[in-house]
């Protein structure tokens, strides 16, 4: 009989993290407190995405988790000090990371997107996006902590980071996938908005004349180049605990 044990001394711990999480990550939809865990930490993540956003464009910002399953950031007027004060700090970093390419090109990019950011509508559409791309974000990072160790290198912080990293990968691909190909999933999703209100990608739709079944594609090709650049840059920089 091959144990997690055997099997983790003839394979790269890294690969058996990434396949017990992946075979047991559907455990977060099997049973109503396992699916209300998953959709906390979800939305932990989705809605601090929002909110880095609202704050890197100068608003105000603060995530609100409601117990009964509602969800929402709520973002401020903007503040053209904080836009400015960001702006300067973008452009000092260009300068302070000067000797370190990736980094400068980094702060410079920004730097040159941050006006389009601040002053046009489509820091609205970044701000309603930053949701998803917050969970993705977060996913993507558990996928690394899955193969270089995470903070103890131990079996079962591995097996758990990739457990919540292919939750929420196939969380968000399915939703993108639904509203896709799906009209059910569509009116399920226009009808299910957190506190009353519009769901995201509809909002996004609607300000970038676009039909709902585009923003999915759009969405669901994001997840599938995230989630598998993220598997191959944590597997390129995989390594084992020291023995």
């Amino acid at each position: 009989m091959v144990t997690i044990g055997t099997l983790s001394a003839r394979t790269p711990q890294w690969i058996v993290a990434l396949g017990i999480g992946l075979v047991l990550s559907p455990l977060l939809s099997l049973t109503p407190l396992l699916q209300y865990i998953g959709w906390f930490l979800a939305s932990l993540f989705h809605e601090c995405g929002h909110c880095v956003i609202a704050l890197f464009t100068g608003h105000s910002a603060i995530p609100a988790i409601r117990l009964d399953g509602h969800a929402a950031a709520i973002h401020g007027p903007q503040s053209k000090i904080l836009v400015w004060a960001t702006w300067a700090l973008l452009g000092y970093g260009v300068y302070w990371f000067r000797e370190r390419l990736a980094i400068v090109c980094s702060f410079a990019g920004l730097a040159l997107l941050y006006p389009a950011l601040v002053f046009t509508g489509f820091g609205e559409i970044a701000h309603l996006a930053a949701g998803h791309l917050g969970e993705l974000a977060f996913a993507s990072y558990a996928m690394w902590c899955a193969s270089t160790g995470g903070f103890t290198q131990g079996m079962a912080e591995r097996v758990a980071y990739a457990l919540l990293g292919f939750w929420l990968f196939g969380r968000n691909a399915i939703l993108f996938f639904g509203l896709l190909a799906d009209a059910g999933a569509r009116a399920h999703y226009e009808s299910n908005g957190s506190f009353g209100m519009q769901n995201d990608l509809i909002r996004i739709a609607d300000q970038c004349s676009m039909s709902l079944q585009t923003i999915g594609l759009i969405f669901l090709a994001i997840t599938m180049v995230a989630a598998i650049a993220s598997i191959c840059i944590s597997a390129m920089q995989a390594h084992e605990p020291a023995q």
